[in-house]
């Protein structure tokens, strides 16, 4: 008999094989091996690889001991991993095959297999996901702010799918890489190798707290395209716009590249109001820039920008301005504001799509309210005068209202056929005129420009003298 039989074995007790049936709280029996020693109860020793990656399909291989395992066995690897296939090379090696969704919740998981007969053997948290990119950021990672992503691919297997197009400027598009953001946020690719790039990130001035962030690289609705998931990859600060008040400049810092600063100005009253944000900054190169944004706070509805950057107003809803360096310069800035109530403002009108029919500028500051263009061939004409000492100066044309509708203005000289200035690029409306000659007639016309849509095509006119 084995020495565990023979230990066991007393006068009063009799050997399991003598019959005798345990009581049920006495615990489970052990099995005996030759040498003497009980063998384990069957579990799930080992899992390789211990990681895998979001939106990827992986495989690992399981070791056990003790373990019966055959290709009848359910492996489940938790929440948003679909196991494929299922292989038992032998009773106690396993391997696993499976697709990690790219919306998983990264972190351990526990791997389970599942007996045909109801047993389980698990390994708590054997199984890490983990996203297939890090990121870092430069820029102020807040509410109303724009940031540059650096995108870093840390599963070599799938690289990025890096075809581009350049256009005459030289502007390069990867048309093959395009950010999957939520609501609240927008991105562009700036460049982008294999295994990186750089995303530009536009935050809503609302959103705060962990976001989600995608990258797809493949043909634009491929059937093979990749995500490279980093879910609450992006966690967006709150922070407060410092308001603004006409005629007093606040000075900031940037001590990041990319920094930057959220404002804010809520108009006293209904009353139209011309509305100069202008920046500037110390650093040698530096380009400094106000990005105004609607009372929404989005950035596909950003109003203008620019080192001086106008708007008008005839409601109370605040306007939002963010200061940006363009070339990540950092150091002291300074912004200011100033209100101007116009001289004179009128409305357009249906007749004013004739030379004969313009609309009258009766002073300057001047505002054009309610600019309709309804095709492209419409026009709005507004007929502007110099006074006797007005020598040398200039007329200056800009545009507000809705910030998708794309504009063309000319300025003509009093017969309406010679043209002394305008722009013409389609857009916001930045346009100049002169040096004038005093008490002269000028007409400005504002038309439909390059890009323009017919679901677009309100606007607000600005004339003023400088």
């Amino acid at each position: 008999m084995v020495a565990v039989l023979a230990a066991a074995s007393c006068a009063t007790t009799p050997s399991p094989a003598a019959g005798h049936r345990p009581r049920a709280d006495a615990g489970p029996v052990p099995v005996v091996l030759p040498d003497g020693d009980p063998t384990p109860p069957p579990a799930l020793a080992n899992v390789t690889p211990s990681e895998a990656f979001l939106a990827r399909e992986g495989e690992i291989v399981l070791g056990g001991y003790s373990t019966d395992w055959a290709n009848d066995v359910t492996v489940d690897l938790g929440a948003d991993v679909r196991v494929t296939n299922v292989s038992a090379a032998t009773s106690n090696v396993m391997s696993v095959d499976f697709i990690v969704d790219p919306g998983a919740a990264p972190g351990p998981r526990d791997v389970t297999v599942i007996i045909p007969d109801g047993g389980t053997e698990v390994a708590p948290g054997a199984l890490a996901l983990e996203p297939p990119v890090s990121l870092s950021f430069d820029g102020t990672l807040a509410q109303g702010s724009i940031v540059v992503a650096h995108v870093q691919v840390v599963d070599p297997s799938i690289p990025l799918d890096t075809t581009s197009s350049t256009d005459p400027f030289g502007v390069t598009t990867y048309t093959n890489l395009a950010p999957a953001l939520g609501p609240g946020l927008s991105g562009t690719v700036l460049s982008a190798a294999a295994l990186k790039t750089d995303v530009e990130i536009f935050v809503d001035e609302p959103l705060t707290g962990p976001q989600a962030f995608d990258l797809v690289s493949g043909p634009p609705g491929g059937a093979k395209d990749t995500h490279f998931p980093s879910p609450a990859g992006l966690d967006v600060a709150a922070r407060t716009p410092v308001a603004l008040t006409p005629g007093v400049a606040v000075s900031g810092t940037t001590a990041a590249k990319f920094a930057t600063g959220l404002y804010s100005f809520a108009p006293p009253s209904a009353s139209p109001l011309i509305l100069d944000f202008a920046a500037t900054a110390s650093a040698p190169g530096a380009e400094p820039a106000m990005l105004l944004l609607p009372p929404t706070g989005k950035w596909v509805d950003e109003l203008t920008g620019g080192s001086l950057a106008t708007w008008a107003t005839t409601a109370t809803d605040p306007i939002f301005a963010v200061f940006f360096d363009q070339s990540g310069a950092t150091g002291t800035y300074a912004v200011d504001l100033t209100a101007t109530t116009p001289a004179a403002t009128a409305g357009a009108t249906p007749a004013d799509a004739t030379m004969a029919g313009a609309v009258m500028a009766s002073a300057l500051p001047f505002v054009l309210t309610g600019g309709q263009l309804a095709t492209s061939a419409s026009v709005d004409w507004v007929q502007v005068a110099t006074g006797p000492g007005d020598t040398g100066t200039r007329l200056h044309v800009q545009s507000a209202g809705d910030p998708h509708t794309f504009l063309d203005v000319t300025i003509f000289d009093s017969d309406g056929t010679t043209s002394v200035g305008g722009n013409e690029s389609g857009g916001p409306v930045n346009a100049f005129a002169g040096p004038l000659e005093p008490s002269h007639t000028y007409f400005v016309v504002f038309s439909a420009g390059a890009g323009f849509s017919p679901s677009h095509g309100g606007y607000v006119g600005i004339i003023r003298l400088e």
